[in-house]
């Protein structure tokens, strides 16, 4: 029997607790990637390492303050996918956990598809630490 989805909670908070990580509503992969966070405060270029449908993991030594609208731009296999976020939580010196607010019908596929990916590699090899886009082409 499949429960209902816990709802989850929007306030920002400094570090993410484990009852937190319990309250996610969907799967987050291990997925590496080069990203740029773009908001009023600063342009910084860094690197997503988790990424959900409605999410990612960005690593910062100077990351955003929590409530933070920002955009984040994520580039994967000659892709680049593009959504408006909001800063829910920080990880003093190692980076932030962002919510996607608004994402544009064009890069919902995108962002499928990668999932996808990431879902069919973690299948391919459980042990596999993280699944890494080509940034070749």
């Amino acid at each position: 029997m499949v429960g209902r989805p816990r709802p989850i909670s929007f306030e920002p908070v400094t570090l993410m607790a484990q009852s937190e990580q319990k309250r996610r509503t969907t799967h987050r992969f291990n997925f590496y990637a080069p990203a740029e966070l773009i908001s009023a405060h600063a342009t910084e270029v860094t690197a997503v390492t988790s990424l959900s449908f409605y999410g990612c993991y960005l690593e910062s030594t100077s990351p955003q303050p929590p409530g933070t609208v920002a955009t984040v731009k994520i580039v994967c296999s000659g892709q680049s996918f593009e959504a408006t976020a909001k800063v829910l939580y920080v990880l003093e010196n190692r980076g932030m956990g962002l919510r996607f607010s608004e994402v544009k019908p064009q890069f919902l596929y995108m962002l499928w598809e990668w999932l996808g990916k990431a879902l069919h590699a973690q299948i391919a090899a459980p042990s596999m630490i993280s699944f890494t886009c080509d940034t070749t082409t």
